[in-house]
């Protein structure tokens, strides 16, 4: 039996990665990618829960999208143990805190009572953002050396971001290389009575905006 495991272990090492986007098709869904990468062509969306509730996303690894996980309309959403980098990145196109951006790493849009934990996402031009919804928890993610946002709350009152490394969030724009141009390790706009404890945010345009 652990030859028969060796094989598949190296079978599972030499398949291609997934190419085809992963759409959750009902409540309390659990994708679990088992770390196998999916893998986009610079456009598109990689995983997109809508309408839905008590969906779980676990051991994905998501690159190559212009959108690498998106949730809308839903509640009670966990996002865990995942890797959401190496999607869309632009130091050209100018930032704007108040406006939506349905680009990079992960995006809730109106989500409630959902959690965000142990998520790596570097190299987009926002690691996670959460728009609309409220009561949602942001912790322990590794959101370093994104072009725009580690964290981004617009719109978004009464969430927990705690215990998250958000560095070196830097741009660069007519001002010059690294210049900040609107990034941030945290970014809140009308996020009232959000709790922001135990996080790291240094070298970005700004710490917490």
């Amino acid at each position: 039996m652990p030859l028969v495991h060796e094989f598949l272990l190296i079978f599972m090492l030499l398949m291609p990665p997934r190419t085809t986007p992963i759409v959750a098709a009902s409540n309390s869904q659990v994708i679990d990618c088992q770390n196998k990468p999916l893998v986009g062509n610079g456009s598109g969306t990689g995983i997109t829960v809508q309408g839905k509730s008590g969906v779980i996303i676990r051991n994905c690894v998501v690159h190559g999208f212009t959108l690498g996980l998106l949730v809308a309309d839903s509640t009670r959403i966990t996002v865990r143990d995942s890797d959401f980098s190496g999607n869309y990145v632009d130091d050209n196109s100018p930032l704007d805190l108040g406006m939506s951006l349905p680009k990079g790493g992960v995006l809730f849009q109106n989500v409630t009572n959902s959690v965000i934990q142990h998520v790596v996402a570097s190299k987009n031009v926002a690691a996670v953002q959460v728009i609309g919804g409220g009561y949602n928890v942001i912790r322990d993610n590794d959101l370093n050396d994104n072009r725009g946002w580690g964290i981004r709350l617009l719109t978004s009152p009464h969430n927990r971001v705690e215990e998250n490394l958000a560095n070196n969030n830097n741009r660069s724009c007519w001002s010059g290389v690294n210049s900040g141009c609107e990034s941030a390790g945290l970014a809140m706009v009308k996020s009232d009575y959000t709790m922001v404890v135990g996080n790291t945010f240094n070298f970005s345009g700004d710490g917490i905006y």
